[in-house]
Formats: structure tokens, sequence, C-alpha cells
């Protein structure tokens, strides 16, 4: 059976029981560094802190990322989500966050609007459940500056600026803070891409929607999916546009609002 998880970006502040002091790191330069590839395509500009943790923006050939690496693993081995918020100037940092094999580094699942909120630099805060009631707590100093973080923006693409960061995105977690209220989930099983699921590729997508009337989703658009151009994103926005809303009793403070729906395609 194809598994799913439907999780809004804007995810719950972690609970802060039994956590580890706080790591505070000043930027060691005035701008990112950046560094730059021709031949493999690849522009990054990265922050790289005492503690061993590095902030990365990327751009792989028209793939972009934004990263934190050096994290301390989560013992949940199971998952792909990584159970970690972070906030910039204490405002959150859009989206949830996925994790690679080791565990040790979150990936944005909306890279774009996080990239546009790191540019304004300033502190930025993650807390990290990583099992056993136990959290970890980062602070990180980000430059001023933001010039080489420009550069790999341009090189993939990414506006500087979006109308849709702007729109409001919180009203529509439930009692635990894990995801939407669905009168009609989305059906992935109906939109798994065809040539994936005949291949048995397995992967994942997040994808921004704008609610409208009756909880109904338009102009959905992809932010991120794995692996690249294997269809998942399109999918899940053939699935979400599909899928309906519990909308609140005021239904006016709900309309235009921006929801973040992620989806996991697992392979039979």
């Amino acid at each position: 059976m194809i598994g799913r998880s439907f999780i809004l970006g804007w995810a719950a502040v972690l609970l802060m029981a039994g956590s580890a002091p706080a790591q505070d790191n000043p930027p060691a330069t005035d701008d990112w560094d950046l560094s730059h590839d021709p031949a493999s395509k690849v522009t990054m500009a990265s922050v790289s802190f005492s503690s061993g943790q590095t902030v990365a923006v990327r751009c792989v050939d028209g793939s972009f990322d934004v990263m934190i690496a050096g994290l301390a693993p989560h013992t949940n081995a199971e998952s792909t989500s990584l159970p970690m918020a972070a906030t910039i100037e204490g405002r959150p940092i859009s989206g949830v966050w996925r994790s690679n094999e080791a565990r040790t580094t979150g990936f944005s699942t909306v890279p774009r609007m996080a990239a546009r909120q790191l540019r304004q630099g300033g502190d930025i805060e993650t807390v990290l459940e990583i099992g056993n009631d136990t959290t970890r707590r980062y602070m990180f100093d980000l430059p001023a500056d933001h010039n080489n973080l420009d550069r790999v923006m341009e090189a993939c693409g990414v506006p500087f600026s979006d109308a849709r960061d702007d729109l409001p995105s919180s009203w529509t977690a439930d009692e635990n803070g894990t995801g939407p209220l669905w009168a009609e989930r989305p059906n992935i099983s109906n939109s798994y891409p065809r040539q994936a699921l005949q291949r048995g590729i397995s992967g994942s997508a997040t994808v921004s929607c704008i609610v409208q009337s009756r909880g109904r989703l338009r102009d959905c658009r992809v932010e991120s999916e794995q692996p690249r151009g294997a269809g998942f994103g399109a999918s899940l926005i053939t699935a979400a546009q599909d899928a309906r809303l519990i909308m609140p009793e005021d239904p006016a403070t709900a309309i235009g609002s921006l929801v973040l729906v992620t989806a996991n395609y697992l392979a039979p």
C-alpha cells in the first residue's frame, strides 16, 4: 500500500523538555562564502560556525536547496521528516524540513521561500527533537550582507521577492499542529506518477496552494520534489486541487491563505 503523510509547512514549535544548551555562533565573515564549480554546475553560498554547523544555499544544475548541516542525528530512522522548527529574528522560517540518510542535515521543503527569508540576515534559532524527550537548540548569527547568496539564487532563477510569501498561512493547524484538517484528503494513490510507479520509484513533494471558498485549493505551485523531474510535484498538485479543507467558522479568515502540503509517495 502506498504510504502518505500531509504536513503544513509552518509546523508548530517543538516542546523544550530536556533541551540541551543553546549554541550561539557569530558569523565569521560579513557575507556568505561563495563556491562555484562550472563543471558540476554547482553554485553554493554557505556560512560555517565554530560549533560544526553550516547553513547553505545551493544551486545544482537548476535544482535549488536550502540546508542546515552538522545537526545532532535524530533517532527516528524510519522518517524522512526532520523534527525541527526554525525561526529568524523570531519569525518562523517557512516550511518543514526533511533529513538526509544520516539524519544530520535538514533540507527545506520550500527552499525559495526560505532563501528569501535568509537574505535579511540576523539571528536564526533552530530547535531539533532528537528523541528520548531530548531537544537540541542551535543559534546562528547570519551575515547582514547577502551578495553571494543572491548569486546562488540568480543561478537558479529564484526571485528575490514574491507576493505569495506575504500571504497568511497559519489558520488550519489541527490540535497537534501536524497538518490541515481535510474534509476530502488528497488522494495520492490515484495520482502516483505512472512511470515512477512502474519503475518502483518512491519520492516526495511539497506544493503551496491558495485557499478559496468551500475549502478548495487553487493556484498550486511546486515548491520542491524528490527526486527532481520524477513527476511527484505535478501529481501532488492534481491531488491537492481535488481535495477540500474544513473551513473555520468564519470562512473569510481562511480564503486567500497559503497552505503548504507535503506528501510522501512510497512505491509498493
